[in-house]
């Protein structure tokens, strides 16, 4: 291993940046070569796509230019007509330009504008035909290198970087008995979510999973209605006389009623056998938008706390000790420790030191990240992950132009590569945190299948929703996997249960007082969800060995595909 991932930032901004930008480069020039593509000719193409497209741009111009004089001239006639109609009754002189305004359009319009705007709309569908004829040609010339592109480059390249963290093709079930194994704790299986992509792979042979969900919460919506009433009042003037009015009020109210909300979140899991047995959290707090001096102002004020605490803990017997290195305490804040030997033995100086380093780096994303330890289980949720693209398509980088394609594969793996290593940084910023694992726990039973409750759902959660949702569904569906079961051809056969909600629109009537003296019920349309859920039944097999065998298929992703059974 790199000694100098022992210190994480330094490894990034020295070598591991440029390191994995010259892979990147070197892999696409030999991906290139492998094409057999020609650059040059492939630009001239392009070039003369974009010449005939701003040639079909500037006839679009004229054209709309054309059509708005059109509507110009319509309106001037639809005036005329008034001024025609109106003068009938008034005046001559009224009619007689109407009359002239009316002629006068329609004369430029049929005679002249009307051919002008065809003739110029046939223009612009040729122009528009040959600039696709030409782009279908740019097309066909970067058909061989687009077809080298693979879902798993992106991951090839980190691990050529970053030899020691490989990725896994699927989360197997093996894999999911080793996480298991070395973490001590059985995955949780909450009704209230659905995996929506999942990797998985180690580090040192430490097992780590990337987990993007979607989970659902029932909260509550405020709706809102309004009702406008009118009224004639009598009210004496300031003559004295008794004059009679009419008045209006604007009468408003609302109803809370239950609302299903939907959130999707990613998070790393790093299952690590150093400190066991501690426990602790801390959230990130996004100084790197505050100046120096406001840091500074910050640490100094975390430190009287930290003393307060301290002094806390020893009048009731609790083991809190404050960190020689403050600035690290209070940046990192996981005041909350169960373990204090263990978190010293966790944080030597030199993790203290990465820790501080990451946190208040411009390099990457400064502090994003939330860190949560769980005895051997360690969670990293970080800003930057939320955008990150999981699933490395080569969609991302596609395209009919040699440049774009290449700046695209750069600039998409570059970033892989940082969002990556930054989610990890926290955990390299700790040196045992790098060791092997030590694979001491009692090894458990072979699974009934081959993958995952995880690859399940993330399958199913790539199926268009109408094919598992129940009829009628008006939101997102949750989809959890039920029992899965080896069938004998390799595959595996899944339950799939989608819950989601019927919507319905309703109206509740509310009492309220109007300016009139009377009671009125003011009408707030709202709606009422209610939970519909459907059974199905997948087939789950490896794409590659089943590809033509199983002609269609519902999904497929991690060298897995999904077809739905009938019924």
């Amino acid at each position: 291993m790199d000694n100098l991932l022992y210190e994480p930032l330094k490894y990034y901004e020295t070598k591991g940046r440029q390191a994995h930008r010259a892979n990147v480069e070197s892999f696409f020039d030999e991906l290139k070569r492998r094409s057999g593509i020609d650059e040059q000719q492939n630009k001239m193409t392009v070039d003369k796509y974009k010449a005939k497209q701003s040639e079909a741009d500037k006839l679009d111009k004229k054209a709309s230019r054309y059509k708005t004089f059109r509507v110009l001239l319509i309106i001037a006639a639809v005036l005329g007509f008034i001024l025609l109609l109106y003068g009938f009754s008034s005046s001559l002189l009224f009619s007689l330009v109407g009359a002239v305004l009316i002629a006068a359009s329609l004369c430029l319009i049929f005679i002249k504008l009307n051919k002008l705007i065809k003739h110029f709309s046939a223009l612009l569908s040729e122009k528009r035909a040959e600039a696709e004829e030409i782009r279908l040609e740019a097309e066909r010339q970067m058909a061989p290198l687009n077809a080298l592109f693979s879902d798993r480059d992106s991951y090839n390249l980190v691990e050529k970087t970053l030899p020691e963290l490989k990725f896994n093709v699927n989360y197997s079930s093996q894999k999911e008995k080793e996480y298991i194994e070395l973490s001590g704790i059985s995955p949780e299986d909450n009704p209230e979510m659905s995996t929506l992509d999942i990797i998985s792979g180690n580090f040192n042979g430490n097992p780590f999973v990337y987990e993007k969900t979607l989970k659902h919460e029932m909260g509550e919506e405020t709706y809102h209605g309004f009702l406008t009433i009118h009224w004639t009042e009598r009210y004496t003037d300031s003559n004295g006389r008794r004059r009679t009015r009419t008045r209006s009020q604007t009468l408003r109210a609302s109803v809370v009623k239950p609302k299903p909300f939907y959130s999707e979140d990613t998070v790393l899991k790093y299952v690590s056998q150093g400190a066991p047995e501690l426990s602790f959290t801390r959230e990130g707090m996004y100084h790197d938008d505050k100046s120096e001096k406001e840091i500074e102002k910050t640490v100094r004020r975390g430190e009287k706390e930290l003393r307060k605490k301290q002094e806390q803990a020893l009048e009731e017997g609790k083991n809190f000790v404050e960190m020689t290195n403050t600035e690290f305490e209070v940046l990192f804040g996981a005041l909350n420790r169960d373990h204090e030997v263990q978190f010293r033995m966790m944080f030597t100086p030199l993790a203290q030191n990465n820790m501080v380093d990451l946190m208040r780096s411009e390099t990457g994303y400064g502090d994003d990240f939330d860190f949560y330890k769980q005895k051997r289980v360690n969670i990293i949720h970080s800003d930057h992950t939320q955008n990150w693209k999981m699933d490395a398509s080569v969609k991302n980088y596609h395209s009919f132009d040699f440049e774009v394609i290449k700046n695209k594969f750069i600039t998409e793996n570059e970033e892989f590569f940082k969002s990556v290593f930054f989610d990890f940084a926290p955990l390299f910023a700790v040196p045992m945190y790098l060791d092997e694992p030590v694979r001491s726990l009692e090894p458990l039973k072979e699974y009934k299948c081959n993958y995952t409750s995880y690859e399940y759902e993330s399958l199913a959660n790539r199926m268009p929703p109408s094919l598992l949702s129940a009829e009628g569904s008006a939101t997102r569906s949750i989809i959890k996997a039920g029992k899965a079961v080896k069938g004998q051809d390799g595959s595996d056969k899944v339950e799939l249960k989608a819950y989601s909600y019927r919507a319905y629109d309703r109206i509740d009537y509310v009492p309220r007082m109007g300016g009139d003296g009377k009671m009125h019920l003011v009408p707030v349309p709202w709606v009422e969800y209610i939970p519909v859920e459907k059974s199905s039944f997948a087939d789950i097999f490896p794409l590659e060995a089943n590809e033509q065998k199983h002609k269609q298929f519902s999904s497929c992703c991690h060298g897995l595909a999904a077809r739905v059974l009938d019924e």
